[in-house]
């Protein structure tokens, strides 16, 4: 089974405690207002690498102790979201999802609460710009952190002691990419297009 991709980045620390593998889903049919990847919305964009590959990636970087995933829209690719889920689980990986959806809307499906049970904290709610107020981990103070399991519990304590957003900057084949949220700082150090 394929995941339609729009990057990966092996390893990180700006996307939830300890290193990370971070993985961005390509396709979302929210347009919201100062997106941070407007380009991870298009669902004509292909590039779709087998959830296999992206195990065996995960499994052959092992300074990483959780996997983030977002987007684009990770519940626009619901399938392919369960199975690397389910595999990621038997790696014991701690797990985080973003999603533009609303937890509420997503527990009213069978298939997305199946999805639910997997992930460790889900950071839910649109992006809007207007109330971005720099919190970490989050776009905007409508969103919210959910912690579904004993591991998302103790994530917590390490979320809690956040003070501020961190970007990291990835550049290469003449390509530029931020992982993490930039605040008011990073916004005002660079033009997000």
């Amino acid at each position: 089974m394929n995941i339609n991709i729009y990057n990966i980045v092996k390893t990180t620390k700006v996307l939830g405690p300890g290193i990370r593998y971070a993985i961005w889903f390509q396709g979302c049919k929210r347009n919201c207002k100062g997106c941070l990847a407007p380009d991870s919305r298009r669902f004509d964009k292909k590039n779709p690498v087998e959830i296999t590959t992206i195990i065996t990636d995960i499994k052959n970087t092992p300074e990483i102790v959780g996997v983030t995933i977002s987007g684009g829209e990770p519940f626009e690719q619901k399938d392919s979201l369960f199975k690397l889920l389910v595999e990621i689980k038997k790696l014991n990986l701690n797990t985080i999802v973003y999603t533009g959806y609303s937890l509420e809307y997503l527990a009213k499906k069978e298939e997305n609460i199946k999805i639910l049970q997997l992930i460790d904290l889900v950071i839910d709610g649109e992006y809007i710009e207007e109330l971005d107020n720099n919190q970490p981990l989050r776009g905007s103070e409508n969103q919210s952190l959910y912690y579904f399991s004993p591991v998302g519990e103790e994530m917590a304590k390490s979320i809690e002691s956040l003070k501020e957003r961190e970007i990291e900057i990835e550049i290469s084949n003449e390509n530029i990419f931020f992982t993490g949220i930039p605040n008011d700082k990073h916004k005002k150090s660079f033009s997000i297009i």
